[in-house]
């Protein structure tokens, strides 16, 4: 840590429980190697600096310095570029498999703040912690000090857990001359290696101060979700079943519909039209000049209330190669409910 740079100051997780933090800590003490995720974008995977030199990776290599005698925990990187809290929610739980002690959530520089992202947002918290993985928010910026922290500091809030907004300590650094962006990114938004290291560094003075404070309640999950709750219960449909002409129907009694699909930048017209209540929703391509071999998602509907929906899935034209490229397209569905009406009907 450099002695002139400012960093997170207690009072930004006040209101968040740090028993489960402590007890991590001092399982490590003890000798018991425990698990610490990250989940996000971009920034956690380290786009623009070499592999091993993103803030999980600095964590790791500074543990000793910090707990000296500690066991060093094991890291897990679930990150990937260029996605929504959305597209998280169709890979949660591959990490859950992992059963990671501790998860960083990240995605406050590239969710915008639609509802579903919200929503999914919360339902991210909400499955991580149901199954006893504790859960801290990590709020980064772009070079105007910009994300979305409204919707992600109420929900980190609600649920009492820490909420680290390195973003606003970074503006504040550069406000106060002791640092330029240029020496925290690379570009308008991603680190390079001395802003990994900063990061690092909050993250482990973070860890330092929680060790200090005294907690003695029991970590308590909310019994009511933070806003509608419509992701609080996320049914994932893949691997899904095309009949003889190739289509996908299915009936579904939700209030919110997602999609996630691949796409390539290898030029093709394969395309795909998504039904909702015979109304043509969206229509999916699996060419895209902007795409590197990643995973899309979008939103189909988002209501406030959850009703029966008629859902199709059909390809455009006729060729040889439609199951192949419904294959290569992968389609997912993640069908959602609000809370209130999933413990009437759903």
């Amino acid at each position: 840590m450099k002695e002139n740079y400012i960093y997170i100051q207690p009072e930004q997780y006040e209101k968040a429980n740090l028993l489960p933090i402590q007890n991590i800590l001092h399982h490590g003490k003890m000798g018991e190697k425990k698990k610490i995720a990250a989940l996000g974008a971009s920034v956690s995977k380290g786009e623009c600096v070499k592999e091993g030199y993103n803030y999980l990776h600095q964590i790791e290599q500074k543990w000793q310095m910090v707990f000296p005698g500690s066991e060093t925990p094991e890291f897990i990187n679930a990150s990937q570029s260029g996605t929504f809290s959305a597209n998280a929610m169709f890979l949660v739980d591959q990490l859950i498999e992992k059963k990671p002690d501790l998860v960083f959530l990240d995605f406050s520089v590239n969710d915008p703040g639609q509802y579903y992202l919200q929503e999914s947002f919360e339902g991210l918290v909400h499955q991580l912690l149901e199954k006893g993985i504790y859960v801290c928010v990590l709020l980064f910026c772009n070079q105007n000090g910009h994300c979305t922290r409204g919707a992600m500091t109420r929900i980190a809030h609600y649920y009492h857990i820490p909420l680290l907004d390195i973003g606003s300590v970074v503006m504040k650094n550069i406000e106060e001359k002791r640092f330029a962006w240029e020496d925290y990114a690379s570009d308008y938004v991603h680190p390079r290696i001395e802003g990994h290291e900063f990061i690092a560094d909050n993250i482990l003075f973070f860890f330092q101060e929680a060790w200090k404070e005294k907690e003695d309640m029991a970590y308590i999950m909310p019994q009511e979700p933070c806003f509608d709750g419509s992701l609080w219960q996320f049914e994932k449909l893949e691997n899904l079943p095309y009949d003889e002409t190739q289509n996908f129907e299915i009936k579904k009694y939700c209030s919110l519909l997602m999609i996630d699909f691949f796409q390539t930048p290898e030029k093709n017209d394969f395309k795909v039209e998504i039904w909702v209540d015979g109304e043509k929703r969206e229509c999916l391509e699996l060419y895209s000049e902007f795409s590197w071999n990643n995973r899309v998602v979008r939103m189909l509907l988002a209501e406030k209330t959850a009703d029966w929906h008629q859902i199709r899935i059909q390809p455009v034209g006729q060729n040889e190669q439609i199951m192949e490229s419904l294959k290569r397209m992968d389609i997912k569905l993640g069908i959602g409910c609000v809370w209130e009406d999933r413990l009437s009907s759903c």
